[in-house]
């Protein structure tokens, strides 16, 4: 397979991605919480997902939200690495999800949801720097 289907096939596998946890993330946020539930457990591979849908069955909301927004800063960093060099569809499509996420940003802006006082200081470092990079893709984005 030539190295353009491959970044072709890879751009489509993230843009969907970030796509489906951004409208879960938005249904979740928005009390359908039996909506959300069913396309988190489609994603249980990513580790962020299968913590936040065990912190959802246990009613751990805030800890769910936070584990959440930081699998949705994963996708955005991997969104905003994808070369500028992608043919014109998925170049499209990946600059109109971000544009999409971004709105859900703006709608509801990224904050720590819980008390996460238990986890170490390199941890939460880690998280907000993940969480600047984010902002930064987000930022970078054309308004339409």
């Amino acid at each position: 397979m030539n190295e353009q289907i491959k970044l072709k096939l890879r751009a489509i596998q993230i843009f969907t991605d970030a796509k489906v946890l951004t409208v879960a993330l938005s249904f979740l946020r928005n009390g359908r919480r039996d909506l959300s539930i069913p396309l988190f457990e489609k994603d249980l591979d990513r580790q962020n997902v299968a913590k936040a849908v065990d912190y959802l069955k246990r009613r751990q909301r805030p800890l769910a939200l936070e584990a959440l927004e930081t699998e949705l800063d994963q996708r955005i960093v991997a969104l905003g690495t994808l070369p500028n060099d992608l043919e014109s569809p998925e170049r499209e499509r990946v600059t109109e999800c971000l544009r999409s996420i971004r709105d859900y940003r703006r709608e509801i802006p990224r904050r720590f949801e819980a008390d996460l006082g238990y986890f170490n200081k390199e941890s939460l470092d880690k998280t907000r720097e993940l969480w600047d990079q984010a902002e930064k893709v987000l930022n970078q984005i054309p308004e339409t």
